[in-house]
């Protein structure tokens, strides 16, 4: 398959598994093209789902498609390792995270917010902000992420006694119950305790 018949599929969104070969062999080419073109996100995303270059995903968080810039703020984060020795690479690669992540979050995804304020509130990240992290688990957990919404239901459990409320701690039991509704295990004890 040529370059232009890949092209065409791909402003069709319709790059798969049967087009892997084609992918292979014209993905260089448009790597290393001096211009990359909205029109050919999906083949840059297609790269990266299935090739997993790297260069690919770049590109296309770059042309603003939000699966590659969460996808990309993800790895720049890898919030599940732990940073050796001096924080200076670490903070940067967390500022650049940050930056991938904003965008995606800007466009309502859920995991963008949630993962902003999980690094927010790492002390090794320069711009640690508790009040920040809490308004991203916020905005998370009003998008329906399941682990957001228990953090934001403990949270209010935590602060009842100084939340103004006609029934203490309804606000919190609805955040709780939302999670226990998706499957978070930890959900179901603190249910319990405020009921």
């Amino acid at each position: 398959m040529g370059l232009d018949s890949l092209l065409s599929l791909s402003s069709a969104n319709s790059i798969g598994q049967e087009l892997l070969p084609a992918l292979e062999t014209h993905l260089p080419t448009l790597l290393n093209s001096k211009k990359h073109l909205a029109e050919h996100t999906s083949i840059y995303w297609a790269g990266w789902q299935y090739l997993q270059n790297v260069g690919a995903l770049e590109i296309a968080a770059e042309l603003e498609h939000a699966p590659a810039q969460l996808t990309l703020g993800l790895r720049l984060a890898k919030l599940e390792e732990k940073d050796e020795g001096s924080d200076d690479s670490g903070n940067a690669r967390l500022k650049q995270a940050v930056y991938w992540l904003k965008l995606a979050a800007k466009k309502g995804d859920r995991d963008a917010w949630y993962v902003l304020g999980e690094i927010y509130r790492r002390p090794q990240f320069s711009g640690y902000n508790a009040q920040e992290s809490d308004r991203c688990f916020d905005r998370a957990a009003d998008l329906g992420h399941p682990q957001a919404q228990f953090r934001k239901g403990a949270n209010l459990w935590r602060k009842r006694e100084k939340i103004e409320e006609k029934v203490r701690g309804l606000q919190a039991s609805y955040w709780v119950w939302q999670a226990h509704q998706q499957g978070i295990a930890e959900a179901k004890e603190l249910l319990s305790k405020i009921l």
